[in-house]
């Protein structure tokens, strides 16, 4: 059995998004994007407020 795995590097609304997918486990989840922007805000991250 092989595994096979991929990195892709997202930026701006994608990211948002991404991260927001990922705290809610939710395609479509707005309390999750609001907080994902903020901790994308606070780490000074480019793109956070998009």
């Amino acid at each position: 059995m092989v595994t096979v795995t991929g990195v892709a590097e997202v930026a701006g609304e994608e990211r948002v998004r991404e991260l927001a997918r990922m705290l809610s486990g939710k395609e479509d989840s707005e309390a999750a994007r609001l907080h994902a922007v903020e901790l994308l805000a606070g780490s000074g991250s480019v793109g956070a407020t998009t």
